[in-house]
């Protein structure tokens, strides 16, 4: 990669030739798949940051490929990011985590969390943001 090239890669592709699409270069990977890590890190050699911004709050046939995206799919980014050697890395996500707490008690990423109980997606996001916040430096 040189200058400011913007590389997406998407399960499905967006219409590449529309706005803003058709700023960036793109690929098709499925993150969730075995393997799929080693790819991404090819591509992702050169580059001076990653912004993931894949999850999953509504699967078409229930748990597992939800799991798929928001587990699998972020430790392989994370993996193919440290492989490449990425020196700067941003996760969003749609967690929704609490802290029991009293109010003057500050919070980080690295508190101990547990799901609302209100959906599961946010019992994933929890586990996933709580697994990561463990492993090292984590933007959420």
């Amino acid at each position: 990669m040189g200058g400011d090239d913007l590389i997406g890669v998407a399960r499905r592709l967006p219409d590449t030739t529309a706005t803003p699409y058709r700023a960036a270069s793109w690929c098709a990977r499925d993150l969730s798949e075995p393997g799929s890590e080693r790819e991404l890190a090819v591509l992702l050699e050169g580059a001076d940051a990653v912004i993931h911004l894949a999850w999953a709050i509504s699967p078409e046939r229930g748990e597992p490929p939800m799991w798929r995206t928001n587990d699998h799919g972020t430790r392989h980014v994370l993996d193919a990011v440290a492989a490449a050697a990425v020196p700067h890395v941003v996760v969003l996500s749609s967690v929704a985590e609490y802290v029991p707490a009293p109010s003057s008690y500050s919070t980080t990423a690295r508190s101990v969390t547990r799901p609302s109980g209100i959906c599961r997606p946010t019992a994933h996001d929890v586990l996933v943001s709580s697994d990561r916040a463990r492993s090292g430096p984590l933007a959420v």
